[in-house]
């Protein structure tokens, strides 16, 4: 589905999409132009943390919120997942890191 290709920002914030909605996000491939994606407050988990970090379209994605959500490892952990370079934000705020 190539719709809303020139989309820019998703707010998806207090949705509850828990890991099962963020992998299956994650599969997006027409959003290349997205620059901030706000999934804070959906029951995300680490294992659907990981597989968001996997997607190769979202290139230009600057800030990613995943606040309030059921995350257990930290950003350095997650990074190890990412390849978006234009990355400047990651809000892992309000999760369980130890």
């Amino acid at each position: 589905n190539t719709s809303w290709v020139n989309l820019q920002t998703v707010i998806l914030s207090d949705n509850s999409i828990g890991s099962r909605g963020a992998e299956k996000l994650s599969k997006n491939m027409s959003w290349s132009n997205l620059q901030t994606l706000n999934l804070g407050k959906n029951k995300i988990r680490d294992e659907g943390a990981k597989e968001l970090g996997k997607n190769k379209t979202w290139n230009n994605l600057q800030e990613l919120i995943l606040s309030s959500n059921s995350i257990f490892y930290g950003a350095s952990e997650f990074s190890k997942y990412v390849s978006w370079t234009n990355l400047f934000k990651l809000n892992l705020g309000d999760n369980y890191i130890n």
